[in-house]
């Protein structure tokens, strides 16, 4: 019983929209298509996407259309034809990217220009779930040898990636790629939030320790990576150091707790990954800073972020005023870590805390311009470094398993750039085709309403005519009968005339036929 009602909804859910069934569309890759677009070509792709465009099946419905293609006679189901099949809607494309694709083996979203979400599954096509092997990309032709050399490497990359999965115990298998990686680079870890000792200590004017973020696949949202690096010159967490230049400060337990730390012979390396369900490299910035906070003593922080930098300034400015944030953490863009971080600078003391911003990559020409010095450039690019060890704790197979996913999104991502031109051309055509027959129909139409049967002229009989009564004369008119000399002859040549009035078997003569009189 529950095989057939699960069988029956799914049909239902398939059948009740014009693209079939979507469990999730791929929101990324659908923006990036619609910007792509011009004003035109955007209002056309929304027509299609969105079901506005009716086909001649539908047409039927309301007694609009036979149900027949209007270009080539064929019968007409769905708004395939005319976007994909329609012979000759063809001969007139253009763009002929898309022209030899089989049509069937795409899913009825796609053929009107909506992506689903990418399938996590590397040897199918990017939307489906259970498939034979085909090549990555079925809009592009190969040779047997490429398809073959991709196979086996998608096979490889597929053995690591369900590895991973299974390491990480995420056994669904309906998963697609973006929830599936999304639970591969989440924290489990309990929250927790680790708090400085108080520090009555002024921050020095000096800046003492760099901070800096890493955030991997950015413009891939879903697959992004992060680390925090955090730099601090001439520190030594050893007593015996044997160098005068080198400041022993002890690791405290909330650095401990929050990254991995590495001593070095001219100062001290921390760092971690940053991970969770949504990222950025503000984000990665910000975690570093906490750490570097978290730090016994007064910090004077060297941030190449501007965001992190004037946010941090603006929260410690409202603490020494006395102000009360007025929206929750929660309503807050990386409230969590904002959070953390106005507990940390409130225990430490907001007087023993400074963040200033330097500037990132930083080049000698920085340096000459006053932009920089060279001991702030050589202390960010360290941060910068650091910030690298800490998104490759994530792992190598993380980090592969990332690179695979943002290079099949991309592919995915230009195929349906493709499609989007083969649809929107598709409906042009169409409408160029469907405008052209209507004006030749009405064309047609207002040809034979205008049109009239020809009669030769008829003269009538000298007693059944009249002469013209003239109610005025060109004497009333002497300034433009002196103008117009050949006036006087139009005169006596219309006095002249004799005529009767038009009747059913008597046409009325024309102007062009008085003229060659």
């Amino acid at each position: 019983m529950s095989i057939a009602t699960r069988k029956r909804i799914e049909q239902t859910d398939e059948m009740r929209t014009f693209c079939g069934k979507i469990e999730e569309l791929d929101e990324p890759i659908l923006k990036k298509v619609i910007t792509h677009l011009g004003e035109k070509e955007r209002k056309v792709f929304a027509h299609i996407s969105t079901g506005a465009f009716w086909n001649d099946d539908q047409l039927k419905e309301i007694q609009l259309s036979d149900g027949k293609c209007v270009h080539c006679g064929m019968e007409v189901t769905d708004t395939k034809h005319i976007l994909w099949e329609c012979k000759a809607i063809h001969k007139h494309r253009n763009n002929l990217k898309l022209a030899e694709i089989d049509p069937s083996i795409l899913p009825k979203s796609v053929l009107n220009g909506l992506p689903p979400s990418m399938t996590i599954n590397l040897d199918k096509r990017f939307w489906e779930k259970e498939a034979d092997y085909v090549n990555d990309n079925p809009t592009y032709s190969v040779d047997s040898a490429q398809v073959k050399r991709r196979k086996l490497r998608n096979e490889s990359n597929k053995a690591i990636l369900e590895d991973t999965l299974k390491a990480k115990g995420i056994v669904d298998k309906d998963l697609n790629a973006r929830q599936a990686f999304q639970r591969i680079k989440i924290n489990n870890d309990p929250n927790h939030l680790p708090l400085p000792y108080e520090c009555r200590l002024q921050a020095p004017d000096e800046i003492n320790v760099y901070t800096d973020g890493s955030w991997l696949f950015p413009l891939k949202q879903f697959l992004g990576l992060g680390g925090a690096g955090i730099w601090w010159p001439n520190r030594s967490i050893n007593k015996d150091t044997g160098d005068p230049c080198m400041k022993v400060t002890p690791l405290s337990r909330a650095e401990g707790e929050l990254a991995f730390h590495q001593q070095c012979g001219d100062g001290l390396r921390l760092y971690t990954s940053i991970g969770g369900y949504a990222g950025s490299s503000t984000r990665t910035e910000l975690a570093a800073g906490i750490i570097a906070i978290c730090a016994h003593g007064p910090v004077h922080i060297g941030s190449d972020s501007k965001a992190f930098v004037d946010q941090a300034n603006w929260h410690m400015q409202n603490m020494n005023k006395g102000k009360k944030l007025k929206k929750p953490w929660k309503l807050i863009s990386d409230g969590d870590l904002w959070e953390h971080f106005y507990l940390a600078v409130k225990r430490k003391g907001s007087k023993a805390v400074k963040i200033t911003w330097v500037k990132g990559h930083a080049t000698q020409e920085h340096i000459n311009k006053g932009i920089t010095t060279a001991v702030n450039k050589e202390g960010n690019d360290k941060a910068d470094s650091v910030a690298d060890l800490g998104a490759a704790l994530h792992g190598k197979d993380v980090m592969e398993i990332a690179e695979w996913l943002h290079k099949r999104h991309s592919e995915y991502q230009t195929f349906m750039k493709d499609v989007s031109h083969h649809i929107i051309e598709a409906y042009l055509i169409h409408r160029r085709l469907c405008d052209i027959k209507e004006e030749e129909r009405v064309k047609a139409e207002k040809g034979i309403c205008q049109k009239k049967h020809y009669s030769p002229l008829h003269y009538p009989g000298v007693n059944t005519t009249r002469k013209l009564i003239a109610t005025s004369s060109l004497k009333e008119y002497q300034s433009y009968a002196s103008k117009n000399p050949q006036a006087e002859h139009v005169e006596k040549f219309m006095a002249n005339l004799n005529i009767s009035p038009a009747g059913i078997s008597e046409r009325g003569i024309t102007w062009l036929e008085l003229c060659s009189l």
